[in-house]
């Protein structure tokens, strides 16, 4: 608290430093976020543009644009790209994709049989629905969205590498173009995701699980947009 109210002084002061300086836009961002009020009055606002264009996904170039966007915007869906020294060659940088989508800690919270774990699953699923009250659902609507969910998490934590298999670098480090990862994961335009994403001359990609990346666009092609249009939606409130 004591800190929280040494900024909220000093961006009072006069001397406070100008709008667009990097202390300012530091200090207008912190207080963004501790202005809770105007949080509350915005409500879904923030959320509201985002939903309009995953409600529009019709097709998998929809799908491929709006995860552009969202991992753009530090969205987590479906899968992860980052950007980093290439594991075989630390004198260059390299795209990587790695699996990802998951609400749940681990692909193994999915599938452990045990009571403990059981019961994770299903308050999750509860979880899922009543978040989606609170963006305006009706109960019943969102009951369904929560199963189709976690029914499309299931299926790509089922491609999804172990933690103990996450830990091979060697596995783990498959470079190819966009176009061998075309290939490897037919169906999705991974040249278009990737300009999406501001990268138009990737090069070699470092595709950290390839079965997890084919099993996200067989996913693509088979999963209707309405599951889709709902596992987006919960993934960007979640964020």
């Amino acid at each position: 608290m004591g800190s929280e109210m040494c900024i909220r002084d000093r961006a009072s002061k006069v001397d406070a430093p100008p709008p667009g300086a990097s202390r300012r836009k530091l200090l207008d961002f912190y207080l963004s976020g501790m202005d809770t009020a105007a949080i509350e009055r915005d409500g879904m606002a923030p959320l509201r543009d985002l939903f309009e264009q995953i409600g529009g996904l019709r097709s998998r170039d929809d799908l491929v644009d709006i995860l552009a966007g969202l991992h753009r915007a530090g969205i987590g869906a479906a899968f992860a790209p980052e950007i980093g020294p290439d594991p075989g060659d630390s004198s260059n940088y390299i795209v990587a994709l790695y699996q990802g989508g998951l609400g749940l800690p681990d692909r193994d919270f999915y599938f452990n049989s045990d009571a403990r774990s059981r019961r994770w699953r299903q308050e999750y699923l509860q979880h899922v629905a009543r978040m989606f009250e609170l963006i305006g659902r009706a109960p019943a609507s969102a009951r369904i969205d929560a199963r189709r969910v976690v029914a499309l998490e299931t299926r790509l934590a089922r491609a999804a590498s172990t933690q103990v298999e996450r830990r091979d670098p060697v596995a783990n480090y498959n470079r190819m173009t966009s176009a061998e990862l075309s290939q490897r994961a037919p169906g999705v335009d991974w040249s278009r995701y990737l300009a999406e994403l501001g990268i138009e001359r990737a090069g070699q990609i470092n595709v950290a699980q390839p079965k997890f990346m084919a099993a996200f666009a067989r996913a693509a092609a088979e999963v209707p947009s309405g599951i889709w249009q709902a596992y987006l939606q919960w993934h960007a409130v979640r964020s």
